[in-house]
């Protein structure tokens, strides 16, 4: 397995959990590994461009943009290596004009799936693959399924600060808001009922919160976040250096390469198609 990535602590944790990957940096680079790799020897290819260019929550720069336009790279890989199966994924909020073009740039339509329907997370996004998709069935989780007995590194915010609603307001069919923190709008001060789903997650998890019984209310954990992604617990804790030593990843880093990640058990549900 080669890996390209310029994040050395999303690398160090992959090198710890998959010590026979191959590292090899920034993928615009991706053509000085070509005897490495060797043409017609790669079964998948399989990747994700970051999405702030294309994303309502970004800047919209979109496919120009430096980071979502990796997206072209991306297409020079399948293009050169021709691999039996690719395997691309980016946000379903993208304009309609960038989604036709990388529907082009594939040459196959997106498959469009919340993973609602196997995590406590409601994240909607686009699959350009040649892989089947098998429908999974709805496993009815929530934010209580994936909540921690005693949280660690989570940030608290008094009573006195938070107005929760008598009943939850629904922002979609899985997400209800039941409150926010110094009564202001913006997604970061608003408090979601545990019977319902968590929004998309970004990189800081202190930009969602719970409510608490005594009618406080808090962040989520690390661990919280990893399970929202159907990680195992405390996945993203420890990396290896290139060297070969385990680091400890803080929590400010665990939470960015988490929220940067995909839902894994999405990807399992079109990967159970690949005899």
């Amino acid at each position: 397995m080669y890996a390209y990535e310029i994040d050395k602590y999303a690398e160090a944790v992959n090198r710890f959990h998959n010590p026979e990957t191959q590292f090899l940096g920034d993928i615009t680079k991706w053509e000085s590994h070509k005897e490495l790799i060797g043409w017609g020897n790669v079964d998948l290819i399989m990747g994700g461009s970051p999405c702030q260019d294309l994303s309502v929550a970004g800047r919209r720069a979109g496919l120009n943009g430096a980071r979502s336009g990796l997206v072209f790279v991306f297409a020079e890989l399948v293009k050169h290596y021709k691999p039996r199966y690719f395997f691309l994924e980016n946000v379903a909020s993208m304009t309609k004009e960038n989604r036709e073009a990388i529907t082009e740039l594939m040459g196959v339509e997106p498959v469009e799936m919340s993973s609602a329907s196997v995590s406590a997370q409601h994240r909607k996004r686009l699959y350009w693959t040649n892989i089947p998709y098998i429908t999974p069935q709805p496993q009815g989780l929530t934010i209580k399924d994936i909540l921690e007995d005693e949280p660690k590194g989570v940030l608290y915010y008094e009573k006195q600060r938070v107005f929760l609603k008598n009943s939850p307001v629904n922002c979609s069919t899985f997400v209800r808001q039941t409150g926010r923190v110094d009564n202001r709008t913006s997604q970061g001060y608003r408090i979601y009922d545990i019977n319902g789903k968590l929004p998309a997650l970004d990189t800081r998890q202190d930009r969602i919160k719970i409510p608490m019984p005594e009618g406080s209310a808090r962040s989520l954990s690390n661990v919280e976040m990893e399970r929202a992604f159907t990680l195992p617990d405390n996945y993203t804790e420890i990396g290896l250096d290139s060297s070969g030593c385990c680091i400890d990843i803080s929590k400010t880093r665990r939470g960015k390469m988490i929220g940067n990640g995909w839902v894994v058990k999405v990807i399992e549900q079109f990967f159970r198609s690949i005899e």
